[in-house]
């Protein structure tokens, strides 16, 4: 299996620091193109709140996700933030 099989054409990752940018948070509140994978958000902090966003997945970064109580979004580990970077078509840091 190539590489270029494991990466998704369409889906595109934000990775959103702590603070969040206000900017980043008013763009991703919009729909995204129909053609496209819904975007994948992650804050790269695990001491901030998950931001509510109704188009796009959120989660946060995680030691353990294992061990820590659950918020309205998932908890990732850093092997799983690799592997989603890996697969994006784009990856965005705000």
């Amino acid at each position: 299996m190539s590489s270029s099989s494991l990466r998704s054409d369409t889906m595109t990752l934000h990775l959103l620091k702590d603070p969040v940018s206000p900017l980043a948070l008013q763009l991703l509140s919009f729909a995204p193109a129909p053609q496209s994978d819904p975007p994948v958000v992650v804050l790269l902090s695990s001491m901030g709140a998950l931001p509510v966003l109704l188009t796009s997945a959120t989660s946060s970064i995680t030691e353990n996700p294992l061990t820590q109580p659950s918020q309205q979004g998932e908890h990732l580990s850093y092997e799983r933030l690799v592997a989603l970077i890996f697969e994006s078509e784009k990856v965005l840091v705000w």
